[in-house]
């Protein structure tokens, strides 16, 4: 009888284990005979989420010349997108390069130098955010570095310009004024004229051309060229 027993419990136990909610963590089941009957663990693995973390910046090699490796240029401003436009909306903060590097939502960097009071790069602003938002592997940030006043020596912007500047122009890519000791590791033209652009390489952020002005009359047409100087027309 006992034997019976044991066959009963253990059967009753296989069947009912069909039954029980094993998505806690599975388990085992033992019957009274004291036979031990393995629980499968059915409940589903999440797939693991957490982004891998973001390579570190190269360390050598950095400069301001063509060829050599660009700062990791910080930038106190807005962190605009194509979701959020509208600097009133937004923080007002802190912003690195690095966010493109090795990012594979960018096949080129264009890192623009900008003046408010400087009539090519309100041109330029009033056309880059368009092609911007049709070529979405070109990744920019904006550096305003003066103000509405063209002064000797400059008037350097405040974060109050940068509003108007993103009001007025409504990028979708991040704006903002040089960060501490940032400025003299801007590259520039010689002599420097503004706006200045320079174009980096996402895989290994070297500068490959610093450029001035704008085409007046067909601004696409630069981003066109910073575009081929990447590789990515």
């Amino acid at each position: 009888m006992r034997l019976q027993s044991n066959a009963t419990a253990a059967f009753l136990a296989l069947s009912l284990g069909g039954l029980l909610p094993l998505g806690c963590g599975g388990g085992n089941a033992t019957t009274d005979g004291g036979t031990t009957i393995a629980m499968p663990d059915l409940a589903p693995r999440p797939p693991d989420l957490a982004p891998p973390p973001p390579p570190p910046y190269p360390t050598v090699g950095i400069g301001t010349q063509i060829g050599d490796i660009v700062y990791d240029i910080e930038i106190e401003g807005y962190q605009l997108t194509p979701q959020q436009s509208d600097s009133s909306m937004l923080p007002y903060g802190s912003i690195k390069l690095d966010q493109y590097f090795q990012n594979p939502m960018c096949k080129c960097i264009l890192l623009s130098v900008s003046a408010e009071w400087c009539t090519p790069c309100q041109i330029e602003q009033t056309s880059l955010p368009d092609y911007v938002r049709s070529h979405p592997s070109l990744c920019v940030m904006n550096v305003l570095v003066e103000g509405k006043q063209e002064t000797n020596p400059p008037t350097y912007a405040t974060m109050k310009d940068v509003s108007d500047w993103t009001q007025a122009f409504s990028q979708d890519y991040p704006v903002g004024l040089p960060g501490a000791n940032m400025r003299r590791h801007l590259p520039e033209t010689n002599p420097p004229a503004l706006p200045t652009n320079v174009v980096i390489d996402p895989k290994t952020m070297t500068i490959l051309d610093v450029n001035s002005g704008v085409n007046s009359s067909d601004p696409n047409s630069d981003f066109d060229m910073v575009m081929q100087t990447c590789g990515a027309m």
